[in-house]
């Protein structure tokens, strides 16, 4: 957690240091709709959508009337801001969005709307997670709303492999050696001992996450290839997201299976709810769902 909140204020640091940083602002207080884009000191382009003539027949600003129309109005007036400035959105440096004061609902939609284009900006891969098809329907994505039906929250994934916690260079390859010299039985141990060893790492990190939220002992880790989400061709996706091939040496089989052998990677939701479940009643029909 801490590596990923320094990483974050370094990346703002070096958008501060940028002559020409180019900033998309947007702004919902009220009853309009403004877009604003900057290089530099220098405005490029201010697009305003009005509600103005929606609010007249009431007397006054209606909320509800507000924030609808920002929502109709967002997208294309980012679009029309972009034009006019002649900037593509992924060539952008920052976003920034007016968070307060205002109109509750009017400020949640610019809100939203501005983390909502970052995390596309970022070109951050979908992972699937199937709902259950009796019982509650459950599935790990609803369990992310954690008592606020507005917001998602914090969603965390975790890598981990035996590496060099045993005193061997490499458990797996100890485990060969072992085979390969006749000794099966401390080769069966060893395995069961690195699997152990990888699987208690990553209860500890579960558990240190949620120390460092300052959340109690909660939520659950969901690993692709078990009845949540039995699809394994998602440990690509989280590949993608974590260093686990820079920094712990793993990788992929062409089943999308991990290796080495001890390891385990898993989402962490911290919902109090969250509870394990199955797709489906046998292992075959979670897999054709």
């Amino acid at each position: 957690m801490h590596d990923y909140i320094n990483r974050m204020r370094r990346q703002a640091a070096d958008v501060a240091e940028k002559k020409d940083v180019r900033i998309l602002a947007i702004e919902t207080s009220c009853d309009e709709t403004g877009v604003g884009i900057v290089r530099g000191e220098t405005l490029l382009v201010d697009a305003i959508a009005s509600s103005v003539d929606e609010h007249a027949r009431f007397g006054g600003v209606v909320p509800e009337v507000a924030s609808r129309a920002h929502l109709e109005a967002m997208v294309p007036t980012i679009e029309r801001a972009a034009r006019q400035a002649g900037i593509e959105l992924r060539h952008l440096d920052a976003i920034a969005v007016t968070s307060g004061p205002g109109l509750a609902g009017a400020l949640m939609v610019g809100v939203a709307s501005a983390k909502a284009l970052a995390l596309a900006l970022r070109d951050v891969p979908d992972a699937h997670f199937p709902r259950a098809p009796r019982h509650d329907v459950r599935a790990a994505a609803g369990d992310q709303r954690d008592g606020n039906p507005g917001f998602l929250q914090e969603l965390h994934a975790e890598a981990v492999e035996d590496g060099e916690a045993l005193a061997f260079d490499h458990a797996a390859g100890r485990r060969e050696e072992l085979q390969a010299a006749g000794d099966y039985s401390e080769a069966y141990f060893m395995h069961g001992l690195a699997v152990q060893t990888a699987e208690a790492t990553a209860a500890w990190l579960h558990d240190r996450i949620q120390k460092e939220l300052g959340r109690g002992p909660r939520g659950k880790r969901y690993s692709w290839g078990y009845g949540a989400c039995p699809d394994l061709n998602d440990h690509s996706v989280l590949f993608d997201l974590l260093p686990a091939a820079q920094e712990l040496g793993m990788s992929l089989t062409t089943a999308f299976q991990l290796v080495p052998e001890q390891s385990t990677a898993a989402l962490i939701v911290h919902h109090p709810a969250a509870k394990y479940y199955v797709i489906g009643g046998s292992r075959v029909e979670q897999l054709l769902r």
